[in-house]
């Protein structure tokens, strides 16, 4: 079986798209979302993640069009991490999702999801593991016929 690189992420942009042209002349966007995560078992502290997402080509002028900082969205992408030297001349990592499909969630997702309890767990059940990637699906997919596909 072949390696597989994806990663699925729901939440709000935080950081507004920012267009830049390569020299290569393709726009690029950069934004960042917020994911908030379930705390650990022991806590109700709300926690929150941050992405950034790059975005290429026709997907990245879709996002400086449609994405605003609030924005709702769901993003399928790959992670890629990236080695630069900040101005302290130091090596630093970052960690990047390299989006190849975004979607403006306009409405709330009406998909049930799992108790806060199940999400904490240490170990998912195939069935809940399987749960997820359905919803997953439904929040890409479910009105496929309308959605214009961004390559």
């Amino acid at each position: 079986m072949q390696d597989v690189n994806l990663v699925i992420i729901v939440g709000e942009v935080s950081k507004a798209p920012v267009l830049r042209m390569k020299p290569s002349g393709l726009p690029k966007t950069e934004f960042t979302v917020e994911v908030e995560r379930p705390s650990s078992p022991t806590s109700e502290k709300r926690m929150t993640d941050m992405f950034l997402v790059d975005t290429w080509d026709n997907l990245a002028e879709w996002c400086i069009s449609h994405l605003r900082k609030g924005s709702r969205v769901a993003v399928i992408g790959l992670l890629q991490r990236e080695i630069f030297t900040n101005r302290d001349g130091e090596r630093e990592h970052l960690t990047i999702i390299k989006a190849k499909f975004v979607r403006l969630l306009d409405h709330p997702v009406d998909a049930q999801l799992p108790t806060m309890e199940a999400i904490r767990q240490d170990r998912w059940s195939p069935d809940m593991t399987a749960d997820y990637l359905r919803i997953a699906g439904s929040l890409f997919f479910e009105k496929a016929r309308s959605l214009e596909t961004h390559r």
